[in-house]
């Protein structure tokens, strides 16, 4: 009697189940017998429905099948950095990361219908303007309103935004994640992300400096030097020469002496050619929009990395020569640091290998890999969850170009 009675509560709750729970990676768009529209793509079982390692593995398929439209767009032609495409990855990624702590709050789902919501508009029309707008989801709190209107004035930046709109999108949605573990636990669980948001923020500035070509030096014109008037005589600069010339002729010279010889004209002083002056310029090329993960050859190369480096050759071919150009490669303090080492130089090499192809000629190339060893994120948390600590660190994954020469 007791196995017949959890036979039929399991019946039951079996029936429930499958009556409740949406299937997982339906397809987007479809339609009921009714008429009425389904569920998103990208929707996630219920989290009581957590449980068993099927679930678990359904909702990880419908994470990956976002991942592939995104990276679809981007072998479409959309870079990387353009800022729809770079809001709706950090979306997912903040998903992702939360899903795996085991965020039970509705903060997955909202942030995952965002990247989709995103990911649909830039499938429709890869011109859309879509993203713009950062809500914040499952009851979020809005802190540190001094960083929103930092990151709005970045925003409207647009000549810029191709430079900055990773680390922006990024930020924002960081932002809204301090928020939630705000609401969730209290300030102290909210400050390793306000402290991403503010290194984000700083990236994006140095990114938004070295994104804009450098404006021209102003070139006073030439100034005609002051003609003397016979009436007036002037003092005569020390850099001026005046030809004076010689009497006129007289038509019948006198027998008796013979005509005065024309003075020769003065001497011209010698002219010192002006040497110009040495220049030195550091520029910074952050390896997660320059690379796959975890990759360093030139052809792992991202379209948003190439649109960096061709950016800075046209600026590069402006001097006249380049006497001395030095790269060096860093990375993050995660994983075996013989790793690390030889990523940061195998990144330094590929940035070489296509400036060079790109026609520079340079008079010494140095190219060299830090690893590990000159970290900028030094607030990270030691106990941040994989995903939270490489971004954490990811201002330390990058490679520094510094440039000493002549200006034409």
């Amino acid at each position: 009697m007791k196995h017949l009675i959890f036979a039929l509560v399991a019946a039951w709750l079996t029936a429930c189940g499958s009556a409740k729970l949406p299937q997982a990676g339906a397809a987007a768009g479809e339609s009921s017998s009714s008429g009425t529209a389904t569920m998103s793509l990208s929707t996630l079982q219920p989290a009581p429905a957590r449980l068993s390692d099927e679930t678990i593995r359904e909702d990880l398929q419908t994470l990956n099948r976002l991942q592939d439209r995104l990276r679809q767009l981007n072998e479409g032609g959309m870079a990387q950095t353009a800022y729809p495409l770079a809001k709706a990855q950090c979306w997912l990624d903040t998903a992702r990361s939360q899903y795996q702590e085991n965020d039970r709050s509705g903060y997955v789902q909202a942030a995952l219908t965002e990247a989709d919501r995103i990911a649909r508009a830039l499938g429709a029309d890869k011109n859309a303007t879509v993203g713009d707008d950062t809500p914040l989801v499952a009851r979020s709190t809005r802190l540190r309103e001094d960083l929103w209107q930092q990151l709005a004035a970045l925003k409207r930046q647009t000549d810029t935004l191709v430079c900055t709109a990773r680390s922006l999108a990024c930020a924002e949605v960081r932002l809204v994640r301090a928020g939630h573990a705000e609401q969730q636990t209290g300030w102290r669980a909210a400050t390793p992300h306000v402290a991403m948001v503010e290194d984000g923020l700083r990236r994006a500035a140095l990114e938004a400096q070295q994104c804009a070509p450098p404006a021209p030096l102003p070139v006073a014109p030439p100034t005609a030097p002051p003609i003397a008037s016979p009436s007036q005589p002037t003092a005569t600069p020390s850099h001026v020469v005046i030809l004076v010339p010689p009497p006129p002729t007289p038509a019948a010279p006198p027998p008796a002496a013979p005509p005065p010889a024309a003075s020769p004209p003065a001497a011209s002083p010698p002219v010192v050619e002006k040497a110009q002056p040495v220049v030195v310029e550091h520029f910074l090329l952050l390896s997660d929009v320059a690379f796959a993960s975890n990759q360093a050859g030139l052809a792992d190369m991202l379209p948003g990395g190439r649109q960096r480096l061709n950016t800075l050759v046209q600026h590069l071919k402006t001097y006249a020569r380049i006497e001395r150009l030095q790269i060096v490669g860093h990375a993050d303090r995660l994983g075996p640091a013989s790793r690390n080492e030889a990523l940061s130089l195998q990144r330094a090499q590929a940035v070489r290998d296509y400036l060079g192809a790109a026609g520079l000629t340079v008079q010494q190339w140095e190219v060299v890999g830090k690893g590990a060893s000159q970290p900028v994120s030094t607030h990270c948390p030691a106990r941040l969850p994989r995903p939270a600590a490489r971004a954490c660190m990811a201002p330390d994954r990058r490679v520094e170009i510094t440039v000493t020469g002549l200006l034409r």
